[in-house]
């Protein structure tokens, strides 16, 4: 039959918070606040907003700001004020919570939020800074964190802002940069590029911009692996029971700028699937039951000190797939004087 008319629900009071309600004191007088915006599906009605409300931490009375655009993730309260006199050596604190509202009244307040207006920027550097190459484009580095920013407060410090760039190649002003919560004192550097001499410097930052810097961390990438992958073959049992896989090693140049091999990987896999077992061995070659029912994918490929190399895949049927004839024992035979004949 053809279908009913739509209804559509009427409008109510909206139950949802914003969450991850947050913000920091930023210059001339700012409070940032920021929250996460509720979903669309949760307005439950029409004109959706929000209702900001702060106040000092030991003050009883609420300031309020309405806020209409539904997207917004924001808001930035201006005050005179707020600036910090020359003699005051005090971080304040602020009370912070955000509700919804819509045509038919106000939902719920999230919870309350304390935010600290800094008197400037961090005035200690991190310190002991730490890396290490974890393959020719990524990179571990550490630090020990600042606990004390003259202020006697650990939430003086919202994060850390790490820099790294090549030391002879780039310039300081087009570092990339990684920006860490205060509560980590770790990151790993990406898109780096290899056998390449990198700086690392480290800085805390607040709202009112970064302290100073740590010192230059040092640190060479390691170089890239082969850009060839392995060259492999495959034997099937007479029985049809086993699967036996060999290949090349490949070799390695001690003056080229290719990383050291540690060992392979291997990986079988039906066709179709994204992953399988994987196998790590120093041998180059590898044995296992011949599947009975279905595709299969056999992959291997170099790990090195750079990283993961270029994979070699093959092909291969499961026992019951086969149109056999199987191998005669005189091919057998010859294949066996083929291997010994290359080397291999």
């Amino acid at each position: 039959s053809i279908p009913s008319l739509k209804i559509k629900t009427w409008d109510a009071v909206p139950v949802v918070a914003p969450t991850n309600v947050g913000g920091y004191g930023g210059k001339d007088g700012e409070l940032v606040i920021t929250w996460t915006p509720v979903q669309p599906q949760y307005f439950y009605g029409k004109k959706f907003g929000y209702v900001v409300a702060f106040k000092p931490h030991d003050d009883v009375d609420w300031w309020y700001e309405t806020i209409s655009d539904p997207e917004t993730r924001r808001y930035v309260h201006r005050d005179a004020s707020f600036r910090v006199k020359s003699n005051d050596f005090q971080v304040r604190e602020f009370q912070v919570k955000v509700k919804t509202f819509n045509s038919k009244g106000d939902g719920p307040y999230s919870l309350s939020t304390t935010i600290y207006y800094p008197r400037d920027v961090p005035s200690e550097s991190p310190t002991d800074v730490y890396s290490r190459p974890v393959s020719s484009h990524e990179a571990l580095v550490w630090w020990i964190p600042v606990m004390d920013t003259g202020t006697g407060l650990q939430q003086y410090i919202d994060g850390y802002q790490v820099k790294y760039w090549r030391k002879y190649d780039d310039t300081e002003p087009g570092a990339n940069r990684i920006f860490v919560p205060a509560s980590m004192n770790q990151t790993r550097l990406e898109n780096m590029l290899p056998d390449s001499h990198y700086l690392i410097e480290v800085r805390a930052y607040n709202g009112a911009g970064v302290g100073p810097p740590s010192e230059h961390c040092e640190m060479f990438t390691k170089r890239a692996p082969p850009s060839v992958a392995p060259q492999m073959w495959r034997y099937i049992s007479y029985s049809g029971k086993w699967l036996y896989v060999w290949w090349h090693h490949i070799p390695y140049d001690w003056f080229g700028n290719e990383s050291f091999p540690l060992y392979y990987k291997v990986m079988f896999r039906k066709t179709g699937y994204i992953t399988g077992p994987i196998y790590m061995t120093g041998w180059h070659f590898i044995d296992f039951p011949m599947p009975q029912v279905g595709d299969y994918e056999l992959e291997v490929r170099g790990r090195y000190e750079g990283g993961d190399g270029p994979i070699r895949k093959i092909r291969l049927q499961g026992k019951a797939s086969f149109l056999r004839p199987t191998l005669s024992l005189a091919t057998m035979l010859l294949l066996a004087l083929c291997i010994v004949g290359l080397g291999i």
